[in-house]
């Protein structure tokens, strides 16, 4: 079994995996050496937890502070989100009906955040779905999924394998 760092291609292979890359859009990299994202053992770090505080704004009169409120997302609201969530798109037998029960849906604190509420974009029966992270700045500004930079390198990386979005 070779070491992730070992190089086993050839001068040639590697230079047409470089050209391969360029041509895909790639013009960063993310570290110095290989690494095998698989390989790690380690535990992923736990979830942020999601503290919102909400207290009513002080009047400059008021003499005693204003008592910070509990924190809205406990785990046992969380569980009645995840529920309403899922009890919600169990329901829905279209993808028509999947986007207006996402649309709808006012338990997601990030919804009121955004500018735009981001479901899906292309044609559904394509026979390919691609699954990104969460949309960024552009994503939102637009009310598209993989806008901007990423957007452009999606639609070379399809252009090279002969699909559009």
């Amino acid at each position: 079994m070779h070491h992730p760092s070992e190089n086993t291609l050839s001068p040639q292979e590697a230079i047409a995996a470089l050209q391969w890359l360029a041509e895909a859009g790639v013009e960063d990299t993310i570290g110095d050496s290989p690494a095998d994202w698989f390989a790690f053992d380690a535990a992923p770090p736990p979830p942020p937890v999601a503290k919102i505080i909400s207290a009513p704004m002080a009047s400059p009169k008021a003499e005693a502070p204003v008592a910070e409120a509990a924190p809205i997302y406990t785990s046992q609201g969380t569980a009645a989100l995840i529920a309403a969530a899922r009890a919600a798109a169990d329901a829905c037998t279209t993808l028509e009906e999947l986007r207006d029960a996402v649309h709808a849906f006012e338990g997601c604190a990030l919804k009121k955040l955004a500018t735009n509420t981001l479901f899906a974009d292309g044609n559904p029966d394509s026979g390919l779905m691609l699954i990104g992270d969460a949309p960024d700045s552009d994503d939102d500004r637009e009310g598209t999924p993989f806008s901007g930079i990423t957007g452009r390198l999606l639609d070379k990386m399809f252009a090279a394998i002969g699909r559009t979005r």
